[in-house]
């Protein structure tokens, strides 16, 4: 994961904690999202805006990519 184009490595229970994040998003679950956040905050070092701004990121465009797909 490249957060502020830094590379991060990640072990599976900070990948599951993203994963947590993003599924937070899809079902709109506000708590567990920010939960999420800033575990991955804490783990990687990295500011919870940052993590924010990534997770955000990430989710739509793989929203996006589907709906292409499916186009």
């Amino acid at each position: 994961m490249k957060i502020n184009s830094n590379k991060v490595k990640l072990n599976k229970k900070q990948f599951d904690t993203i994963m947590k994040a993003m599924r937070a998003v899809e079902h709109e679950n506000k708590s567990e999202f920010h939960e999420a956040c800033d575990q991955i905050a804490a783990d990687t070092g990295t500011s919870r805006e940052d993590v924010v701004f990534h997770i955000l990121c990430s989710t739509y465009k793989n929203a996006l990519s589907m709906l292409m797909a499916k186009g």
